[in-house]
């Protein structure tokens, strides 16, 4: 039992995926206005096919999401994406708030992957004021029997009506997840 079940939530948390990498069916994007620490925001909210929990989706998925399906929001209900879990350095923490030296932590979140059907790789520069989240979107399909089981090279790409920026290529956000062991009870990420 993963410490998460403890505690029931309606929103899709990165234990919810047991570390492995998921493929999901988007049901329903949609907005709704939930409680945060600075009063009521509006969020986006992702229902996934067969789930019965919605992923609450920050600007860096959207934009993968965006990235894979283009700007029509309505575009990218019935379209599968693969989802995983990772960790990135906490973005609200103050380094003065901290002793000197004190190492800024690691929280853990949910990434897009790529899409089982996606073409080509897709390489993300997303700038958010002074800092730049890199994004590597790979066709996530099956891989056939006889393949070496890398992923695709990583190649620059854009965002539907973004300018092409020229990205040094970077390793891949994360490395692809260990495979499931073969005593594995139920599949992967399938109880949210």
């Amino acid at each position: 039992m993963n410490f998460s079940e403890l505690f029931p939530n309606r929103f899709l948390k990165s234990d919810d995926l047991n570390g492995f990498d998921v493929t999901v069916t988007v049901e329903r994007v949609f907005l709704e206005t939930l409680e945060a620490d600075k009063g009521p925001e509006q969020k986006v909210l992702i229902q996934f096919k067969g789930k019965s929990k919605q992923l609450v989706a920050n600007r860096t998925n959207c934009e993968a999401f965006r990235a894979l399906w283009g700007n029509k929001v309505d575009d990218w209900h019935g379209r599968q994406v693969t989802i995983f879990p990772t960790q990135i350095p906490d973005p609200f923490w103050k380094a003065k708030e901290h002793p000197q030296g004190t190492p800024r932590p690691m929280i853990p979140c949910i990434r897009v992957r790529g899409a089982p059907d996606l073409a080509a790789p897709i390489h993300l520069a997303i700038k958010r004021g002074k800092k730049t989240i890199v994004v590597d979107l790979c066709n996530t399909a099956p891989r056939q029997a006889g393949g070496n089981g890398t992923r695709p090279p990583v190649a620059s790409g854009t965002v539907s009506g973004a300018p092409r920026v020229a990205v040094q290529p970077v390793a891949p956000a994360a490395p692809p997840p260990p495979e499931p062991p073969p005593d594995l009870e139920h599949e992967p990420g399938a109880d949210f």
